[in-house]
């Protein structure tokens, strides 16, 4: 098992090019899926930061899709449920766990 941290600024929902790199990177990992989960800070309302905690895992999601489109990917937003993996990003991140399927 393997988890990555993708912090996000406040609002957005897009990675950056940098964080793309890194996803693709990772994405490129043979006999895995991948289990995505986005979050998002306390500020504004909680609708809203459940739409963007979902926005910010679909497009986490779709990146990986675009280097292995068979790949298995869940994805799912959890809005201002806290993670420890994303205390030092205020929240505002997507955790990225990498599960292998060879056993």
């Amino acid at each position: 098992v393997k988890t990555l941290v993708i912090p996000f600024k406040n609002d957005v929902a897009a990675p950056t090019t940098s964080q793309i790199a890194t996803i693709r990177s990772s994405a490129r990992m043979k006999d895995v899926r991948f289990s995505v989960a986005g979050y998002a800070s306390k500020v504004g309302d909680e609708k809203y930061n459940l739409l963007l905690s979902r926005a910010r895992a679909k497009s986490i999601a779709n990146q990986i899709l675009q280097i292995q489109p068979s790949v298995t990917v869940t994805s799912k937003g959890f809005g201002i449920l806290k993670n420890e993996a994303c205390n030092k990003y205020e929240n505002r991140c997507v955790v990225v766990t990498i599960f292998s399927t060879v056993y």
